[in-house]
């Protein structure tokens, strides 16, 4: 036999405050990150896309996937899963990794042009490890996936916003001339 129990009003307003407080937090720590955070623009290219009207999802990759620690100061002896902190300086229109680290400094030893990102290691293959960004799959507008599905030749950008400790979220959106914020 079921037995049918029901919460009190109490519990019920306690439960839907705290999950209209998570979304809204969530919005609240983007706008900040927005607001305060340095901010990079990547060349990008979509490697997998879904036009749904109720969430379009877009599967990217930049330069910054794939890194040689050849080619970068810093640690050397990461293994997949690891975190790692990628130093990336901006020049005109291109990025350029100089430096990956394990762990984020104490100090505050940025640049102006200098910014970090916080990835995954997910392959190294040698030296060449393969990183995993927050950034990866992204949600942009519909018109963004139409526009880079019909004119598949012009270049394909993507600005993000990155906060102190390396997290980053897209926050423009660009193919050819066209911008979506």
């Amino acid at each position: 036999m079921i037995r049918e129990t029901r919460l009190p009003a109490r519990a019920l307003t306690l439960l839907a405050i705290a999950l209209t407080a998570l979304p809204l937090a969530a919005v609240t720590s983007q706008a900040l990150r927005l607001r305060t955070g340095q901010t990079l623009t990547l060349e990008a290219q979509i490697i997998a896309a879904q036009n749904d009207r109720l969430a379009p999802l877009a599967r990217i990759q930049t330069p910054l996937h794939n890194v040689s620690l050849l080619e970068l100061s810093g640690d050397n002896n990461f293994r997949v899963g690891d975190i790692a902190y990628l130093y990336v300086t901006q020049s005109g229109a291109q990025a350029y990794p100089f430096a990956i680290s394990r762990h984020i400094p104490r100090r505050n030893i940025m640049a102006k042009n200098t910014v970090m990102l916080r990835a995954h290691i997910t392959r190294q293959d040698g030296d060449t490890l393969s990183l995993s960004h927050s950034f990866d799959r992204l949600s942009p507008p519909s018109a963004f996936i139409t526009a880079a599905h019909n004119n598949p030749a012009l270049p394909v950008s993507l600005t993000l916003a990155i906060s102190k400790d390396g997290r980053s979220s897209p926050s423009r959106f660009a193919i050819g001339e066209q911008v979506w914020d």
